[in-house]
């Protein structure tokens, strides 16, 4: 079983406790997310008898919700309701990651109508965003970033900061041929209609890209381990991946099949200040910035994600991530009894 359906299944098991926590005279941690999102399944469970609100949007239809000219206020499937009126604070996951693609709609809805449907149901999470926003209250991240998940944005700041491999976003009328070894991600993060998605390709010099689509292609680096450094308002926690764990360019693609094995270590002061700086600069107070580490010991940056995954880096809670993350929401004390290393 993995990791993710794990703390699925351990929340399923705990969701009644959970709920049935009353929020009276405590904070309520509002997440906005969906219904997979094992990230929130596990701040559900180490906040414990804290009060914690989950809008899950692709099961919207399974809520009641509202916003007026007095408050805005939701009801979940087990009768527990968030309004504005409360003490509140906002965490946007990633609501819409999958929405268009794979979000059930009741029956009733034709499929002439259904992206209507979801576009309303997108609206009205905006609109909620943009009021808490508003009244300070959405911590961390910001998915109305305008920056978000720009990827030529992230490479001409990230140039003045970092090493950058040579990279470009194009559309070619014809066949395109590659001339030096390069590889090919996705522009935006997005699914195939499978539910599938794109993950870091080798292309061997030589080969054509098809004129079916745009292309993002970057130039390959081979490197000795990967770097990986979650960043939580001025806060840098970093962890290496010794890349002879990996078959593939993409540790993505294995992360639900090995235990790889992430290393926490401690990085340069230089590397810390243009981080800060790099962060500063795209107006993040929080992210995942990856990078490669060369045979020459040279850092390579690729991306920052400033909505990423993060909760495998600290599995058995042992390096603060958690404690860091959750002390922006007003949260002090979380349950890490939860889970300790069996060796």
């Amino acid at each position: 079983m993995t990791v993710q359906a794990a703390l699925v299944q351990r929340f399923r098991r705990l969701t009644i406790k959970v709920f049935q926590t009353t929020a009276k005279e405590i904070r309520v941690l509002l997440i906005i997310t969906d219904s997979k999102d094992g990230l929130s399944n596990e701040l559900a469970l180490l906040i414990g008898e804290q009060a914690f609100f989950r809008f899950n949007v692709d099961l919207w239809y399974e809520y009641n919700f509202e916003i007026n000219n007095d408050y805005w206020s939701i009801i979940d499937p087990t009768g527990r309701k968030i309004t504005s009126k409360q003490e509140r604070k906002v965490l946007v996951r990633k609501p819409f990651q999958t929405f268009f693609t794979d979000t059930n709609l009741p029956n009733n809805i034709t499929e002439n109508e259904k992206l209507w449907t979801l576009n309303q149901i997108q609206q009205f999470v905006n609109e909620l965003c943009l009021l808490e926003k508003y009244n300070n209250n959405v911590k961390l991240i910001d998915f109305h970033q305008p920056t978000y998940l720009s990827k030529s944005v992230q490479m001409i700041v990230g140039k003045k900061y970092f090493n950058v491999p040579n990279w470009k976003m194009f559309w070619s009328n014809k066949n395109y041929k590659i001339e030096e070894d390069f590889c090919v991600k996705s522009a935006k993060a997005s699914a195939f209609g499978n539910g599938n998605f794109l993950f870091t390709k080798s292309i061997e010099k030589g080969t054509h890209l098809e004129n079916l689509y745009p292309w993002f292609i970057q130039k390959t680096i081979r490197a000795e381990y990967d770097l990986t450094i979650l960043y939580i308002n001025e806060k840098c926690f970093a962890f290496t991946l010794n890349r002879n764990q990996i078959i593939d360019l993409d540790w993505r693609k294995e992360i639900y099949s090995k235990d790889l094995k992430w290393e926490f270590i401690n990085i340069s002061n230089h590397l810390i200040s243009n981080i800060k700086n790099y962060m500063t600069e795209l107006n993040l107070e929080f992210g995942r910035l990856d990078f490669l580490i060369d045979n020459n010991n040279k850092y390579w940056f690729l991306e920052v994600n400033d909505n990423g995954e993060w909760g495998w880096l600290d599995e058995f809670y042992e390096f603060g991530l958690y404690e860091n993350f959750l002390s922006e929401f007003g949260i002090k004390k979380i349950n890490t009894f939860l889970r300790r290393r069996s060796d």
